[in-house]
């Protein structure tokens, strides 16, 4: 019921009739959305690009784990700096939509759960798919708990392995032949 009421078209079209870049709106749109959800209140420290080459550091607020989510406190998150520059300059074929918050590879502990959360517990380490922010609501199925000896500064770096795999992935079956991985890195 009380996420219905959430998505009621009634109140999409109240809060699209605020101010979207006001700080203050969008506080009151996460405080009601958390109301009538029954979902906690979240304060986090981002990196939030509010326009082309615009970057700054906020405090905000956004709504707690739902049923499937996690709340991940963020240890470290690993920078792309070739993807997050070509979204930072609004390059070609790297457009978002402004304001956006970058950031997609990252290690960090698990602070509270929504419900329907299975194989993960609260206070453990994970990485996967985590922003530049203090704090990170995420799909419990897009993070992997560390394995024992891994530590999180490495950790942090789990996605931007795995679309490095992609690429040797699309090269066929290389079992058995030399090859070397050239590049600039990260």
């Amino acid at each position: 019921m009380k996420y219905s009421l959430v998505e009621h078209p009634w109140l999409k079209k109240l809060s699209e009739r605020l101010p979207g870049q006001s700080r203050s709106a969008r506080a009151v749109r996460v405080m009601g959305k958390a109301l009538l959800s029954g979902k906690s209140v979240v304060r986090e420290k981002r990196v939030f690009f509010e326009g082309v080459e615009d970057a700054i550091l906020e405090s905000h607020l956004t709504v707690g784990p739902g049923p499937g989510e996690v709340l991940v406190e963020t240890i470290y998150s690993a920078v792309s700096p070739g993807t997050e520059r070509a979204y930072f300059l609004d390059l070609p074929n790297f457009h978002q939509e402004r304001p956006y918050g970058p950031g997609y590879s990252g290690c960090g502990r698990i602070r509270a759960l929504g419900r329907n959360v299975t194989g993960l517990g609260k206070g453990a380490l994970v990485a996967g798919l985590l922003k530049h922010s203090s704090q990170n609501v995420v799909a419990a199925e897009s993070l992997q708990i560390l394995p024992l000896g891994v530590e999180p500064r490495d950790a942090a770096f789990t996605t931007l392995g795995g679309i490095a795999l992609c690429g040797i992935r699309a090269a066929g079956d290389l079992e058995g032949r030399r090859m070397a991985v050239v590049g600039q890195g990260i």
